[in-house]
C-alpha cells in the first residue's frame, strides 16, 4: 500500500519532493484576473525513491492509491469550487480521507 491517508506537512516528505519535477501549460492569460481561462494541465514525475522511502514498495505488483484535488478561487465564481480525480461526493469530505482515493494503475 502507498503510505497513509497523506501527511501533506511533515518536513520529510517536502524534502522529497524536492526531487519531483513539474512543468504546466496554460490554455489562457497568467494572472490576468478580468478574463476567463480555458484551462491548464500540470504534469508531475515524482522519482519511484522517493516513494519507496518509508518501505512502502512501488512497481507493477504492488497498491497504491491516489487523490488529485484543488480548490479554485476566482472572481468569476460565487463560492470556491473543489476540482478533483476521481471525483468526491461533496466538497467538505476532505481531501484526506483515504475512501475517496482511486486505485493507481500502473501499465508498461
Amino acid at each position: 500500500g502507498g503510505g497513509g491517508g497523506g501527511g501533506g506537512g511533515l518536513p520529510e516528505e517536502r524534502d522529497s519532493a524536492s526531487a519531483a519535477a513539474a512543468g504546466v501549460t496554460l490554455d489562457g492569460s497568467l494572472n490576468a484576473w478580468r478574463d476567463r481561462d480555458d484551462g491548464w494541465t500540470l504534469e508531475l514525475a515524482v522519482p519511484v525513491s522517493a516513494l519507496n522511502r518509508y518501505g512502502a514498495s512501488f512497481g507493477m505488483d504492488h497498491t497504491w492509491t491516489i487523490l488529485v484535488a484543488r480548490y479554485n478561487y476566482s472572481v468569476h465564481l460565487p463560492e470556491r469550487e473543489l476540482s478533483s480525480m476521481p471525483g468526491l461526493p461533496r466538497r467538505d469530505c476532505g481531501f484526506r480521507g483515504p475512501a475517496w482515493y482511486a486505485r493507481l494503475r500502473l501499465t508498461r
